[in-house]
């Protein structure tokens, strides 16, 4: 009998992760693509449908297999907030011949990545931010991800926007002084007049680099306990404290305690600890049944793991699945 396998997709807004997982001999093959975000592809979903196809069609060939080999897969993109984004992509899944698969955004990943029993709440603070969680039964909800439609107020990109506003009101309106000035300032490589300027141009071009730098210097103001900078980042984790909480309610989880992953950049790579210690503060402090954690599995070790329990594995076994896969 021919080895069959399980995939796990995790695709985000500037690359996409995807496991191939032999069910008998337990080898894993990692694969590596640019996004598979339609909002980031100049041609939105029908280069979607082409990316989904060139994708499954490559992991295939490399193992000299077909589709009909792989008997579960989870494919978690982000992009997908809506009902009717998930149908339509579906459709494109289904099109490339895998049946038997999960859609859902990217969010979810970290929870089946990092929370034990594949239930809890994940917080994405990368480039933009995102909260969602899945409960015992598995009922999910998905919070944020949306940019000013949702009210979003954490990811690096709103993050500078607010020290750069700091830097604009010091310079214009007789604001407070700030350390955000010169520390963005050296960041842009500029005066501290065009630094406004600089940043407009940054996100403008898009500019990852430039972006990047702008979020170090922001962690680096709060090194020198500027005020603004703190406030700041106080206020990006009071956000995500007031999304966990408010998915908590809307869930209805009946455990004692509910893990909270947080996963992205921001939170990962953060030069500056304001934020964790923010959440960790006001969600495991005055009998709130959270415990807090920072991401440390791959998101698309929650996308295999997500496939696995589609076909029944146990607990246990998507443990040992997760072990397997530590080195992705």
């Amino acid at each position: 009998m021919s080895e069959k396998y399980i995939l796990g997709v995790d695709g985000g807004g500037t690359k996409t992760h995807c496991v191939l997982y032999g069910i008998e001999d337990m080898d894993s093959y990692l694969f590596s693509f640019p996004t598979s975000n339609h909002e980031k592809l100049r041609g939105g979903y029908t280069q979607l449908e082409k990316v989904i196809e060139e994708m499954v069609a490559i992991i295939c060939s490399s193992r000299s297999i077909s589709v009909n080999d792989i008997l579960s897969s989870c494919f978690n993109l982000s992009g997908i907030d809506f009902p009717y984004q998930e149908k339509l992509i579906a459709n494109m899944i289904e099109n490339t011949g895998l049946r038997h698969f999960i859609l859902r955004n990217d969010t979810y990943a970290g929870i089946k990545a990092n929370c034990e029993n594949g239930y809890g709440i994940a917080a994405v603070n990368g480039t933009g931010c995102c909260i969602a969680g899945i409960n015992e039964n598995g009922e999910a909800i998905q919070l944020g991800g949306l940019g000013e439609i949702s009210g979003d107020r954490g990811g690096a990109h709103h993050m500078i926007q607010l020290a750069v506003s700091a830097v604009y009101d010091w310079l214009f309106r007789g604001g407070e002084k700030t350390a955000l000035t010169s520390e963005l300032s050296k960041a842009l490589d500029t005066k501290p007049e065009r630094v406004p300027e600089k940043a407009f141009q940054a996100f403008e071009k898009n500019d990852e680099v430039a972006i990047r730098k702008m979020a170090i210097a922001v962690y680096a103001a709060a090194d020198l306990k500027d005020k603004k900078a703190f406030d700041i980042l106080e206020e990006i984790g009071d956000y995500y404290v007031d999304n966990i909480i408010a998915v908590y309610n809307r869930l209805g989880f009946t455990s004692a305690e509910i893990p909270v992953t947080l996963i992205g950049t921001q939170f990962i790579k953060g030069e500056n600890p304001a934020i964790i210690n923010r959440i960790k503060k006001r969600l495991e402090k005055g009998g709130m049944p959270f415990k807090v954690s920072v991401s440390v599995s791959k998101p698309v070790v929650g996308s295999v793991l997500w496939a696995a329990e589609m076909m029944g594995f146990s607990v246990s076994e998507r443990e040992k699945i997760k072990l397997c896969l530590k080195d992705i």
